[in-house]
């Protein structure tokens, strides 16, 4: 395999995994020697491997879907079509190795993993998921690092990995956050086949950081109310066993989850002692009778003092857990936001940050996150956002946080009818750069 050849000799480490980890010196050094064609919008991937002592790079490209210029005018159809089994062409993928394999097999053991329901009792849902997954997969096909990967993977005698990735050129399409020359993962509905693809292949993973005590802000016979801490998961999941639930269900007995935080986010957050107290707080939840405010660090200044952002928000099925703006009639659910400038803040690059106030009237996934970085929106992300500031990919090494954090909760107690505000504050002016803030 030949290409264009980098500067530098390979120091032999793992190659990163594109999922949690940055991108390597060497994927940056790449990227400087690739120019975009003019006027080009769509991610550009690069491949960089080690051959003879001397290091080579590939590159691939993958232009955005044309789609309307208003967000407005999108419609399902037109995000994500509808996609069945036999639609799909197979084609001839190969294994780290070099084995080929089956694109058609490798999606039958995927979709045999969930089993047939009937109509009734969630066999609509599955098929529908079913069809988004084999739409995805198909998509996959044409990413940058897929293939990138393949074509390594089938040509390849002695070459070895070093590292590989994709970054995003030109706008942003109107349902979407991205930033011109920023690294971002593969998209994660394709992970799965990349995976495939690096099967075998020694991959670095992230260093494992200390987990941060749990401050206890309120606790009664009902209720335990925390400062959860940035990059702790809220609750249990498929990918994150460590979690601030089972952690304070070790010392405090059995707990049942109110509501939740993003893992990346920090702040007050509620747990039910007892399943009554849980289905009260939840319906205080669901009713909105339940006050809270966020503080958030923006990477910019913001020249307006307060004001509201209306964008309904949908989950991007090519891109989860991303986000994107998606109209009401095509499946997007209502997202309002209220927000109030507090000061201006010099942010550890030397430019000019705002910390402002948010007050989200609803509370959907990513809601706060999108409605400050969308273009429709504040039009100034979040500082250290993994998926929707310009720090892209970079922001996923550890080094820094993001800068958000639940700062207020006030409700009346579902036993007591006791008027309960928990606040919780936090200083952003001690973020830096090369050092996590927990």
């Amino acid at each position: 395999m030949d290409g264009v050849r980098l500067p530098g000799i390979w120091a032999g480490e793992a190659c990163p995994n594109p999922f949690r980890t940055a991108p390597s010196p060497f994927l940056v050094k790449a990227q400087k020697y690739f120019d975009a064609p003019a006027g080009f919008n769509g991610r550009i991937g690069a491949l960089v491997f080690e051959k003879d002592g001397a290091l080579y790079a590939q590159y691939a490209i993958k232009p955005n879907r044309t789609l309307p210029s208003d967000w407005r005018d999108l419609t399902p159809n037109l995000l994500w079509p509808s996609v069945s089994f036999y639609d799909i062409s197979d084609a001839e993928l190969f294994s780290s190795d070099g084995t080929p394999f089956s694109f058609r097999a490798f999606l039958t053991k995927q979709l045999n993993a969930y089993s047939a329901k009937d109509t009734f009792h969630g066999g609509k849902k599955l098929t529908w998921f079913k069809g988004q997954m084999l739409f995805a997969m198909r998509e996959a096909l044409s990413s940058p690092s897929v293939v990138l990967l393949n074509a390594f993977n089938r040509a390849r005698v002695d070459e070895r990995l070093v590292s590989f990735g994709e970054w995003h050129v030109g706008n942003a399409e109107s349902h979407d956050v991205r930033f011109d020359q920023t690294f971002y993962a593969p998209c994660h509905s394709g992970k799965p086949l990349l995976m495939r693809l690096l099967d075998g292949v020694p991959l670095s993973e992230p260093a494992e950081h200390p987990i941060p005590p749990v401050p206890i802000l309120y606790e009664d016979k009902d209720l335990l109310i925390v400062c959860k801490p940035a990059k702790l998961a809220s609750v249990p999941s498929v990918t994150e066993k460590v979690n601030c639930l089972s952690l304070l269900a070790c010392e405090h007995g059995p707990l049942y989850d109110i509501h939740r935080l993003d893992m990346a986010t920090s702040g007050v957050i509620a747990y039910a002692k007892n399943r009554e107290t849980q289905s009260e707080m939840q319906k205080a939840f669901r009713a909105r009778k339940v006050a809270k405010s966020y503080v958030a660090l923006l990477d910019g200044a913001l020249e307006v003092a307060s004001g509201t952002v209306c964008l309904p928000l949908g989950v991007n099925r090519l891109d989860r857990p991303r986000q994107c703006v998606l109209p009401i009639s095509a499946g997007g659910k209502e997202a309002v936001t209220h927000f109030e400038v507090l000061e201006k803040r010099v942010l550890p690059t030397g430019d000019t940050g705002t910390l402002v106030r948010l007050f989200p009237h609803t509370g959907k996934t990513h809601q706060l996150r999108v409605h400050c970085a969308h273009k429709s929106g504040l039009a100034t992300p979040i500082f250290g956002d993994v998926f929707y500031s310009q720090e892209g990919q970079t922001a996923e090494t550890g080094s820094q946080r993001l800068c958000l954090h639940a700062e207020r909760l006030s409700f009346l107690h579902p036993i007591t009818s006791r008027l309960i505000e928990i606040i919780s504050e936090i200083d952003f002016q001690s973020v830096r750069l090369k050092k996590a803030l927990s």
